[in-house]
């Protein structure tokens, strides 16, 4: 009896399950230029973390639920590899928004997926 409780309790909680579909994510704190669909003006942001899908941009004012978003990024450079020159813009969505650190210049964390 023993044994088998100690067994279940040591097995993996299936909610607690890795989704190895998400694609990973790299840590960065890179300047983003973005600009909200509709308007003309570009605004800068920070960018916390990117994937291939996304990314973590901590911007000045919170911006809404599927907004839609133009991205300028100059891509970072990869170890091994030649530097990528110039800007790129990407398009995407915001996908949520949570208060990220009320004391910094971008208070607001929002999470944008690229079009694909």
């Amino acid at each position: 009896m023993r044994r088998t409780v100690r067994s279940v309790l040591s097995a993996p909680d299936p909610s607690e399950a890795v989704d190895h579909r998400r694609a990973q994510r790299r840590s960065t704190a890179t300047r983003v230029r973005y600009r909200v669909d509709g308007r003309s003006t570009w605004q800068t942001g920070l960018a916390r973390d990117h994937s291939r899908c996304g990314m973590l941009l901590e911007v000045a004012e919170p911006i809404g639920p599927q907004q839609r978003l133009d991205l300028s990024v100059t891509p970072p450079a990869v170890a091994g590899q030649p530097r990528s020159h110039g800007k790129r813009t990407y398009p995407g969505y915001v996908v949520r928004a949570a208060e990220t650190a009320p004391c910094s210049s971008f208070p607001v964390g929002v999470f944008v997926a690229f079009d694909v």
